[in-house]
């Protein structure tokens, strides 16, 4: 009879390290969640792509950490990164417009089954301080915890407040500090 227990633990195991590796290294199909505001849209490469990479040029300093990173890899391949092939095709970017214009766009994915993450978030200087970057964010939290989050994660520099505050405000709680930066989470 122990046997028996002891085989169908290892059966169960094995399914479930066989399902993550599933859920990694395969394309899935993606879902695209209905906007709680209905200027948050899907981004679309075409009319979006020029406006983001604007944005990564004016703000490069607070969205990203190295020289090296390609905004312009992550929108044709919906990857967080170049080094990290299971994330490929699973990033969500979404775009919020205001009358026909475009204000700004966050970037977020499922890290694995449970936590999901905010990669990018930015909004035009002048739509700034207008309520959109919290619009922007209670999207993505909303459309992560739907996917399976039950934590959501994001990272900003020390040196930028009014992100933090923002942060804060919507609930996330400092995880630590590392190096210059802030790393938060949410548990929605």
């Amino acid at each position: 009879m122990r046997k028996k227990i002891t085989k169908a633990a290892a059966i169960i195991i094995a399914l479930s390290f066989a399902a993550t590796a599933i859920y990694y290294y395969l394309p899935q199909p993606r879902q695209e969640v209905e906007a709680p505001h209905d200027n948050i849209v899907a981004f679309q490469p075409d009319r979006d792509t020029n406006e983001i990479l604007d944005i990564f040029k004016k703000d490069r300093y607070w969205l990203v950490s190295s020289d090296n990173y390609s905004p312009e890899f992550m929108l044709q391949n919906r990857a967080p990164n170049k080094e990290d092939a299971r994330y490929f095709g699973k990033l969500n970017i979404k775009v919020l417009y205001e009358m026909d214009k475009f204000v700004g766009f966050i970037a977020y994915y499922m890290k694995n089954f449970f936590i999901g993450t905010i990669l990018f978030i930015d909004v035009k200087s002048e739509f700034r301080g207008k309520g959109y970057a919290q619009q922007l964010m209670q999207h993505a939290i909303a459309d992560l915890k739907k996917q399976g989050a039950s934590m959501v994660t994001l990272v900003t520099r020390t040196s930028n407040e009014s992100a933090q505050k923002l942060y804060k405000r919507l609930g996330f709680r400092v995880a630590h500090e590392d190096d210059g930066y802030v790393y938060f989470e949410i548990r929605p």
